[in-house]
């Protein structure tokens, strides 16, 4: 939804200004150049830190792309809602617990009862042509699927990236010999080859 803040008159008219994180800003794209066609998109690192920003400017030109939550967090007015390009847009949250005993083997049991994913991540020499499919090949030589592939950079230098993969399964035994078998040889093509965690495959289509 769109946000601004409560005590401006016509904030939506008034806006110069449109934070949000880069994901939601791109998932409603279109509202935004029907709306808002003159405003100056800004990123962010969330859309919670989206209605921050709103909430402690004091010109009144800003607005926020961000969850109700949020707005009444900050004490924001929702200026409209169901703004998003596509009604099934879906954001995901991964949630980390480092597991103690006992935890391992419930783990263990749920991915074993239930279709998974597996997160993996890796990079690459940017500078050789063709890298990047080289690694790609690896997963196709040992039939994993790639359900999705994330580029993210590095930190290291401009334009250097860290690549997050989603392998699905249908068996964690089997994914587990499996996976550690391709990361063996993916580390001969890219660097950094590193598996995150496993987790069940939540999507119903």
């Amino acid at each position: 939804m769109l946000v601004g803040p409560a005590n401006v008159t016509d904030s939506l008219s008034n806006s110069r200004h449109v934070y949000s994180h880069p994901q939601a800003l791109g998932q409603c794209a279109k509202y935004i150049s029907t709306n808002l066609p003159n405003v100056e998109l800004h990123e962010v690192s969330s859309t919670s830190r989206a209605a921050e920003i709103v909430m402690e400017d004091s010109t009144g030109l800003s607005v926020a792309i961000t969850s109700r939550a949020a707005a009444e967090f900050n004490h924001l007015e929702v200026l409209a809602e169901n703004i998003e390009d596509s009604e099934d847009n879906t954001t995901r949250f991964f949630v980390i617990e480092k597991l103690k005993g006992g935890h391992e083997e419930e783990a263990s049991r749920i991915c074993e009862e239930q279709p998974t994913k597996s997160l993996l991540s890796f990079t690459i020499d940017h500078s050789r042509p063709g890298a990047l499919a080289d690694a790609l090949l690896v997963f196709k030589a040992y039939n994993l699927n790639l359900s999705s592939i994330f580029p993210r950079p590095s930190g290291l230098k401009a334009w250097n990236y860290i690549f997050l993969v989603e392998v699905q399964a249908r068996s964690s035994d089997d994914l587990n010999e499996v996976i550690r078998k391709a990361l063996k040889d993916l580390e001969r093509t890219a660097q950094g080859c590193t598996r995150l965690g496993t987790y069940v495959n939540a999507q119903k289509r």
